[in-house]
């Protein structure tokens, strides 16, 4: 018998993408409006009411085009822990219910190599949420395996953590998940070590996501959103939307004003048509910020943050041509900067250094993607670093491992880079708790 589950009190909302062509029957409606709409109720249901959201794209079914199956009420009746599949009248509208993709990777991917346990694909990733651990087999040639399993799940967009620790080693088949804990065996193919990175790897953080929908601005394409660094200086309850150099991209911050202003943050608009400022070319170390002179900030730019955060010294530095102050550098701690070793960055250092009347212990990294990374001080004061991948940054693996007590979390970040972005790119962190 089905559990009784009190009417109104739910943990979870299915919802299902609206489809390109959604009209029935010869009616037609506006396709983007109602992927606004759609998109606005998603959003209540995750941030305001605080259900977890399970979202099933449009049309998954590989050879059907299906116009109604963002209507999902229709396909179930769920009391409890049981739940009764429907069937509708309309016989195609019965399709519907297939809603999960599958991705089939080819046998032997790997050009030059066979690899005869590659079908065993369960060994080669553990995955939770929205994050992939990509495992580290006992047997080196399975190694190749992981290759082909990194880009499907990178398309999936999927955060990829990676394995760099030599001595462990972890496989699926080893690995029980309840939906509340992990059991590892340790077996031949899974050792202690691989374990204990599965664990790092999957504590969480522990901050609540606002995510704001893909070009949200109703007549314009802005490629650039993802970027949402730029568009906001934050600190304590303030937050002062910036002005970017690129006329086009200061439509950004209408998005970011409407969710800061449901934070309850005190917004200051800068209004002086002579300033620029990008938020990538702010680094704020908890004592004070420092604001880089760059082809995206000016120094009016540069005055109006120092106006508006008046609490804090705001010192301007120089950087190279072509640069942006986050691209060289980013706190690695509350005492500790993370700086690239060239030569430019080391100009930069320099100055920063001359200008500060506080103590900050550097470390220097030999590659300047490494440089940009993301500290967070999560609950229980775990402190979460996370930064560039091995295959992107080989040359810092040794330098990430300096970080003693910390939670290391490798974030792939290599289609970024080749925009101008780098990790800190994709959030703008707040201290702050929701209001609901």
């Amino acid at each position: 018998m089905a559990s009784v589950c009190p009417y109104g009190r739910f943990t979870h909302a299915v919802v299902r993408g609206i489809p390109q062509s959604p009209s029935v029957g010869g009616v037609e409606v506006e396709v983007a409006k109602l992927q606004r709409q759609y998109g606005v109720f998603v959003g209540t249901l995750r941030q305001k009411v605080g259900l977890q959201v399970l979202e099933i794209p449009a049309d998954t079914h590989t050879n059907t085009h299906l116009p109604e199956s963002w209507r999902i009420e229709d396909m179930a009746i769920i009391q409890g822990d049981m739940a009764l599949l429907t069937r509708p009248l309309n016989q195609e509208r019965r399709q519907e219910k297939v809603g999960l993709q599958v991705l089939e990777i080819p046998a032997d991917t790997h050009t030059n190599t066979h690899l005869p346990e590659s079908w065993r694909i369960e060994d080669m990733a553990i995955i939770q949420g929205d994050m992939a651990l990509l495992t580290r087999p006992l047997n080196q040639e399975r190694r190749q395996e992981t290759e082909a399993v990194r880009r499907v799940l990178t398309e999936l967009n999927l955060t990829i953590v990676e394995m760099e620790d030599d001595g462990a080693t972890l496989e699926g088949s080893d690995v029980l998940f309840t939906g509340r804990e992990f059991f590892v065996g340790l077996s031949k193919h899974t050792n202690q070590r691989g374990a204990e990175i599965l664990a790092n790897t999957f504590q969480k953080v522990g901050l609540q996501v606002l995510e704001i929908p893909a070009d949200t601005h109703t007549n314009t394409h802005l490629p650039e959103s993802w970027r949402i660094e730029d568009m906001a200086i934050i600190q304590g309850d303030m937050a002062l939307l910036t002005r970017p150099l690129n006329q086009e991209r200061r439509q950004e911050t209408e998005a970011v004003r409407r969710v800061l202003t449901e934070l309850n943050l005190t917004i200051v608009e800068m209004e002086d048509d002579g300033a620029t400022l990008e938020g990538s070319d702010v680094l704020f170390t908890g004592r004070e910020f420092f604001v880089g002179l760059s082809k995206h900030t000016n120094q009016r730019g540069a005055e109006i943050l120092a106006n508006t955060f008046q609490d804090f010294a705001v010192s301007t530095v120089p950087v190279s041509a072509g640069t942006r102050l986050k691209n060289i550098c980013s706190m690695g701690g509350p005492e500790t900067i993370i700086f690239s070793n060239s030569e430019g960055a080391r100009r930069t250092l320099k100055v920063m250094e001359q200008l500060t009347d506080h103590h900050y212990d550097v470390l220097s990294m030999p590659e300047d993607a490494a440089a940009n990374c993301v500290y967070v001080r999560g609950a229980a004061e775990v402190d979460y670093l996370l930064h560039p991948t091995q295959n992107e940054c080989p040359d810092s693996v040794s330098a990430f491992q300096k970080f003693a007590g910390y939670t290391l979390l490798p974030t792939a970040c290599s289609e970024a880079s080749k925009l101008g972005g780098a990790l800190s790119s994709f959030c703008l962190l707040i201290n702050r708790k929701l209001p609901y």
